[in-house]
């Protein structure tokens, strides 16, 4: 049964309904606010508006709260606000970050006795505790929290703790007793008259049925939640038990029910512009369209694709991919099968990139954090040690003369030793730094091509891959061979001039004979495509660089401008001595496919993937990374210039003169 990701997102929906609502009147609120706890009450309701639509905006007005309730010492709002934070960076996937900001805000709740408060971080901690796997402290957590509401006779929060020690046993594979605590939940929001409440547990409970495969019971309580969303403030329960019925009738293999309740399901994601739910949607019926209908399935999941791809929803991104990949190689189509296998793998490690990304920022966010505390711990020790030395200085005068010796000693001999300490921390963390690169572009660029070798050869050696199909599978596993060894390469290139400490040797030389002889090894792929290259470098242009160095820029610029231009198009190298004092500027143009804002503002990042060029030439991410470093080590800049379908001129900056 495809039952758990639903209940995740039943548990999203009472945020996502106050997502809905108009943010002025909020604004307003925070405008008027008299008090401290209107002011923490304001910011808190308007971090809830843009938590899910707009976390850019959500972490703004979270700053600028904090800055004020700091600047008032109003410790609840501090912590409020503080266990906020912590939810957004467990939202971002820092969740490190996000349980220390949670210890923080229930160290200051413990101080001022703010019950509510430390109920509602144990509740926080539970959830961290809960999405890491670690199910028996998210017990506790909630079960601590559970306690205090009880305490303070918090009627919501008991039952959103009931609520959530029920999805806890519903992933421990402890259903009945996750049902125990959904329905004490219910009598609590029956009692409320909650009706949102409600349409979400007989959600959840259904699935829980569903995955015990008692689909009689969890028909009845998805039909129950159906009945109870009679309001369009509810059509985002509504639409959540119309899938789950269909996913229900998908399973006892009743595909026209089935699509009858997703067909229902469809029109209110679209009405209620719910895009993942829309995508989500699209994939169920694509599975009951796979058999009967493959070409039906293939273009669902071609909707859905396109869908998720607007809302950058990567891991579910993967799920259609891989769906189409199961479609295509139902009906044969091994050529759309590699293919896709190929955009799969790519996407798997960009989630491994953004993953090892989120984790080393977690990390460094972290030490940050330490680093700030241990400072302020560093200074009350040093001011305590100062005020001991004040009075050893004024008891004992006599001895005045030795100590301020003595001092200056120590401090002379600290001060080279700090010197010595911060050239030893520079060294390291450059060495940590082409340490990271490196492993990040081997398991980014040279990894992708490999792994798609095994996937290639196990559809060539398939009894019903044609001939034509084996040689397409040929020419690419040959290109997959050429940009692995490209990367080997520029791997090795790099890794002399900064793993063996290989210097510049700069020195002063005619650059426009370096470029005739790179033009000239690269005709033949011009020629492929027959693309005039220009050069318009006047005879005389002479520079102070490592011409190992400038070759290689001239030669990775030219060999993109190849890659990306159309047949009969034209390149031109170009420099120019007027525009920057004391600098020569050269360029390349073409007029190719250009980029769009947000390709131009990562075009040098080395992890961005690579992109296919105009004649399917693969290659990798980091040339233009490594013309950057080049050119900045040569005392010199690089930045580019393009338009989407017109072309992009590439410029960097060289000395005219030693």
């Amino acid at each position: 049964m495809r039952f758990k990701a639903i209940v995740v997102i039943a548990l999203l929906l009472g945020t996502r309904l106050f997502a809905q609502t108009n943010v002025a009147p909020l604004l307003d609120h925070l405008k008027h606010a008299r008090t401290d706890t209107a002011l923490t009450n304001a910011y808190r309701d308007i971090f809830r508006y843009y938590q899910y639509a707009d976390p850019d905006s959500a972490i703004y007005y979270l700053e600028q709260g904090l800055q004020e309730v700091n600047q008032r010492k109003y410790k609840a709002g501090i912590a409020t606000l503080t266990s906020l934070f912590a939810a957004e960076d467990l939202a971002q996937g820092r969740v490190g970050l996000a349980r220390r900001r949670n210890r923080e805000a229930l160290k200051i709740f413990t101080e001022i006795g703010n019950k509510d408060g430390i109920a509602f971080v144990n509740n926080s901690l539970g959830t961290i505790e809960g999405k890491s796997g670690n199910f028996d402290e998210a017990t506790k957590y909630f079960m601590s929290a559970l306690k205090i509401y009880e305490s303070t006779s918090n009627p919501k929060g008991i039952q959103a703790c009931y609520i959530k020690l029920g999805v806890v046993n519903e992933q421990t594979q402890n259903p009945d007793k996750a049902i125990d605590y959904y329905n004490k939940a219910m009598e609590m929001a029956k009692e409320n008259a909650d009706t949102l409440a409600m349409g979400t547990l007989f959600n959840n409970i259904g699935i829980v049925y569903g995955k015990r495969g008692d689909f009689k019971n969890a028909m009845a309580c998805f039909e129950r939640a159906i009945q109870l969303c009679n309001s369009p403030q509810l059509d985002a329960v509504l639409l959540q038990s119309y899938m789950d019925m269909g996913i229900v009738y998908d399973n006892l293999e009743m595909n026209r029910e089935a699509l009858e309740y997703l067909n229902k399901a469809m029109v209110l994601a679209k009405t209620k512009n719910f895009p993942e739910d829309y995508a989500r949607i699209s994939q169920n019926m694509a599975s009951i369209y796979e058999k009967t209908d493959p070409a039906k399935a293939m273009s669902l999941l071609k909707d859905a694709l396109d869908t998720t791809n607007k809302i950058g929803q990567k891991y579910l991104e993967l799920d259609i991919i891989d769906a189409m990949i199961a479609t295509a190689k139902t009906t044969k189509d091994y050529k759309t099968a590699l293919s896709l296998t190929e955009r799969s793998q790519a996407l798997r490690d960009t989630l491994f990139n953004i993953a090892k990304a989120k984790e080393i920022a977690d990390l460094q966010s972290t030490y940050e954090l330490d680093k700030s505390n241990e400072k302020v711990q560093q200074l009350t020790i040093s001011e305590k040690r100062n005020a001991q030395k004040r009075d050893i200085i004024i008891t004992v005068a006599a001895g005045l003369a030795l100590t301020l010796l003595a001092l200056m000693f120590f401090y002379r001999k600290s001060q080279r030793l700090n010197v010595q300490l911060l050239k030893r921390e520079s060294e390291l963390r450059k060495a940590n730094t082409i340490k990271d690169k490196l492993f990040s572009i081997i398991g980014h660029d040279l990894r992708g091509p490999v792994a798609n070798a095994p996937h290639m050869i196990d559809i060539y050696r398939h009894p019903g891959t044609t001939a034509e199909e084996k040689q397409y599978l040929l020419e690419a596993l040959l290109e997959n061979a050429n940009a692995s060894l490209d990367t080997l390469d520029k791997l090795l290139y790099w890794g002399q001039s900064q793993i063996k400490g290989i210097g510049m040797k700069r020195s002063m030389f005619n650059a426009s004979g370096n470029v005739d002889n790179i033009m000239h090894l690269m005709n033949s792929s011009a020629e492929r495509k027959q693309i005039s290259i220009v050069n318009n470098l006047p005879a005389d242009t002479t520079i102070y660089a490592d011409p190992t160095h400038f070759d290689f820029v001239i030669r990775n610029l030219l060999s993109n401008a190849i890659k990306f231009t159309n047949a009969s198009g034209t390149i031109k190298i170009a420099a120019d001595k007027s525009g920057k004092s004391g600098f020569v500027v050269f360029s390349v143009a073409d007029n190719g496919v250009g980029m769009d804002a947000i390709q131009l503002a990562r075009v040098f990042e080395p992890l961005v993937g690579s992109t296919l060029g105009t004649a399917n030439e693969r290659g990798t991410s980091i040339g233009l990374m490594l013309c950057r470093e080049f050119v900045k080590e040569n005392g010199g800049e690089i930045w580019v210039e393009s338009q989407k379908d017109k072309g992009s001129v590439f410029y960097f900056s060289l000395l005219a003169s030693a």
